[in-house]
Formats: C-alpha cells, structure tokens, sequence
C-alpha cells in the first residue's frame, strides 16, 4: 500500500487529514507535517525525508504538498536528492477532493504504484477546481 505524506505551511496538512477523516474514516500509512513559524527549513527537509524512508521501507510513497515553488514543495524535491531507495512522488496543489481520491483508491487499487496514482490524482484534483454558475451551464447544456 503506498505511503501518504502531507506536507504544508502550517497546520492546513493537519486539517486535511482531519476533514478526510471525517468523510472516509481513519487512515493508516499517513503522515502530516506542518511548516510553522519557528521551524527552519532543514528541519522540515529533514522531517520529509523521515517520513518518506519511514513509509518507503514497506512499499513507494506519494508527498501532497500545497503550493508549486513554495517551501514544502521545495523541501520535498530536496528529498529527491537525499532519499535513496525509496520510490515517491512529489505532488502539489493538494486539496481535499484530490487526497479523498487518493485514500478511497489506494483501497480499490492497492497494485498502485505511485507513478499511475499521481497520474489519476493530477486529473481528479483539476475536477474538483469548479465554480457553480459553470456547473449550472453544463447541467443546461446536458440537459438540452
């Protein structure tokens, strides 16, 4: 089963899994961490890279992060560098359809790889970015 590292500024990783929970229950092979005020860069790079070796000993790992070019994202592609033998994947713009997605078909699909999980994970996330007077529009056109 792969490995799920959340990592964010501050506590929003926290608070995903939180609301993740609420709606499919309690997970297993998750980690959050939260970049924070006083934290300093190489130790949340070397908090990461924890978590990825840990979660890689028993199978490939998926990092969720928040923002493209941001702290998180940029400790996890240091990770790239310093973790061997693991395999994982770095993805961002993480937002709550996207990890329920991936938590709901980690279950279904557990021959995943991390590779075709972040492949399905990229378009569910992109779905469920909308706003409602386009969802109306589509409904009229469907409907026509």
């Amino acid at each position: 089963m792969l490995g799920y590292v959340i990592a964010t500024h501050g506590q929003l990783a926290a608070g995903l899994l939180d609301a993740v929970e609420l709606i499919a229950g309690k997970q297993e092979r998750v980690a959050v961490i939260g970049l924070n005020h006083d934290d300093s860069i190489e130790e949340f790079t070397g908090k990461l890279q924890e978590e990825i070796e840990r979660f890689g000993t028993d199978g490939e790992v998926i990092v969720f992060t928040d923002m493209l070019g941001a702290s998180p994202y940029n400790s996890a592609v240091k990770c790239v560098g310093l973790v061997r033998n693991v395999t994982f994947r770095v993805m961002t713009g993480t937002n709550l359809g996207m990890l329920i997605e991936g938590f709901l078909q980690r279950e279904i699909h557990p021959e995943w790889e991390a590779e075709e999980m972040s492949s399905f994970l990229i378009k569910k996330g992109k779905e469920s970015v909308t706003e409602l007077y386009h969802e109306i529009s589509k409904m009229k056109s469907a409907s026509n």
